[in-house]
């Protein structure tokens, strides 16, 4: 195998320790003093974690220079958008990421860390567009371009100090399809919330709405205090059958990193709707007993990062999320229901699997262990390995291989404690791929190469 040598260069980026300005442990919306904002899902204890990912747009493209929040300790990504912080102080059962980047919506993700091993977190931007508006005096009505609406009264829109405004109001607005499989690489933190009498527990979503208003020089206003809006979210075929009449209306809250039950949606033909005091984003969820699953894919012939898993309800409904470069996930899932695993890789789509089974019902938090599976290979999805080494000939754990075919399909892989990497181009023909070695303690990128691939030929070594 012909070993690509990697060149030792250093410089850091990151600073930790500083100290944020908000109490993630309680917080409290002024425009709604009466809820509850403590986080219940918070043990107390704090650990010392690392963090590994990537931030990319919906696209998949990376996004760079996006500021990273963890703990209290803070970090950028990359021109490739991989970021790393080490030693990070967070609660041991549940860390929360805040993500910020130009033109995108803020963006979170929480988890139960582990101490062990890297926290792999891949996050996904929404795009933040103003594109819309309307005069504070009149009201007006705003569409969410892919789903959904929002109807301000008239004179119901307040600046940053609570005055009164009347100039024109400018929109960011998004819709979170609630049936799509990809949901929580990009919805804000995850499914764990806490309902009205301060109980923790998971969500079935039936969709979600986002919106952000600014005056014309940027900045932010929000609803008054005596007012509301009446927000719209269209209700998905795949749910109507057994969408509920009325259902729990959730707030995402980015100082805790959790959704708030808060008030409800009643359903109206094809939509719920509802009328809310502020926003940013709003979830229509039905609350359910929860446990935390977590295992380690094997699929023996394929290489197992960002492999996407779906677990779907007796009902249909479903959560999801993704592995690490070991085939390692966790996430909360409904309580006491049998549940169908099923393995993608979203590079392919999901009218064909790579591998189903059934799992629970389980009580309690469980781990499924090591899954050993041949999984069903994607047609033409050649092989790519290699091997990274330093100046002196010997391995390099750690190395990000970040690779992108031509038809701008880009994943990444880490070199193991070898130095070895596998990459399985999913279902790609022939074409060219680009890898480029990234060293990780520094985020800097070493070699960019490319490989011409052939139709036919599954395994190339380089």
């Amino acid at each position: 195998m012909k070993q690509i040598v990697f060149l030792g260069l250093f410089i850091s980026i990151f600073s930790t320790g500083c100290k944020q300005d908000d109490d993630r442990n309680a917080a409290e919306n002024p425009q709604n003093p009466s809820v509850n904002y403590t986080n219940s899902f918070l043990s107390g204890t704090t650990v010392s974690a690392d963090f590994t990912g990537r931030i990319t747009d919906r696209e998949g493209n990376p996004v760079a220079n996006a500021f990273i929040t963890i703990g209290n300790s803070f970090g950028s990504t990359n021109m490739h958008g991989l970021y790393k912080m080490s030693n990070v102080s967070v609660d041991a059962s549940f860390a929360s990421i805040q993500v910020i980047a130009s033109n995108y919506f803020d963006q979170y993700r929480n988890l139960k860390p582990r101490t062990s091993h890297d926290n792999l977190v891949d996050i996904q931007m929404i795009p933040k567009s103003y594109d819309q508006f309307f005069e504070a005096s009149a009201g007006g009505s705003i569409q969410i371009g892919n789903g959904g609406t929002v109807v301000f009264e008239p004179n119901s829109i307040v600046d940053a100090a609570g005055n009164t405004y009347s100039g024109l109001v400018v929109i960011a607005s998004t819709y979170l399809d609630p049936t799509d499989p990809t949901l929580s690489a990009y919805m804000p933190g995850s499914l764990a919330a806490v309902d009205a009498g301060g109980n923790s527990v998971a969500m079935i979503t039936y969709g979600m709405i986002g919106v952000e208003m600014v005056n014309s020089s940027g900045q932010p206003l929000q609803i008054g205090p005596d007012f509301t809006a009446q927000i719209s979210f269209p209700i998905a075929d795949a749910q109507m059958a057994h969408a509920p009449a009325e259902l729990p209306l959730w707030y995402f809250h980015e100082g805790t990193g959790v959704w708030y039950e808060e008030s409800s949606a009643t359903k109206n033909g094809n939509t719920y709707t509802a009328n809310v005091s502020h926003f940013s984003f709003w979830n229509c969820d039905i609350p359910v007993p929860f446990i935390t699953l977590q295992g380690t894919l094997n699929c023996e012939n394929l290489s197992l990062s960002s492999l996407h898993i779906i677990f779907t309800r007796p009902n249909g409904s479903s959560a999801s999320g993704s592995t690490n470069g070991n085939g390692y996930f966790s996430g909360i899932v409904p309580a006491n229901e049998p549940l169908i695993m099923t393995v993608y890789s979203q590079y392919c789509g999901f009218e064909n699997s790579l591998y189903t089974t059934t799992v629970g019902p389980f009580a309690t938090d469980t781990d499924l262990g090591l899954l050993v599976t041949d999984c069903v290979s994607p047609a033409q999805s050649p092989v790519i390995t290699g091997s990274v080494v330093d100046c002196n000939n010997m391995p390099m754990e750690g190395i990000a291989v970040v690779y992108e075919v031509s038809n701008s399909i880009s994943q990444y892989v880490f070199t193991n404690g070898e130095g070895l990497f596998e990459i399985t181009a999913y279902c790609f023909e022939s074409g060219t791929v680009t890898y480029t070695l990234v060293d990780m303690d520094n985020l800097l990128e070493v070699i960019s190469e490319e490989v011409a691939v052939v139709s036919g030929i599954s395994e190339y070594n380089l």
